[in-house]
């Protein structure tokens, strides 16, 4: 069973290190690439609702936020 904790704290020679969990990190990745699913969706509603000149922008903006959702969960 994964560790329910959010983060592990071990000692390694004269230090402590505190680093997430696999459980923390394993939701992390999931809710980040859900939400970028989420966003793009949303973003799929705007672009197919007609070509007004105002869907398209926010739709553009929703789809830039998914985008950088994505790329901070994969970083």
């Amino acid at each position: 069973m994964l560790n329910p904790n959010l983060y592990e704290v071990t000692r390694e020679s004269d230090r402590w290190v505190c680093r997430p969990s696999m459980l923390f990190a394993r939701l992390s990745v999931v809710g980040g690439f859900g939400m970028s699913a989420f966003l793009v969706y949303i973003a799929s509603i705007f672009f197919g609702d007609g070509h007004e000149h105002a869907n398209v922008w926010i739709g553009a903006i929703v789809l830039a936020i998914a985008v950088l959702v994505a790329g901070l969960t994969v970083w």
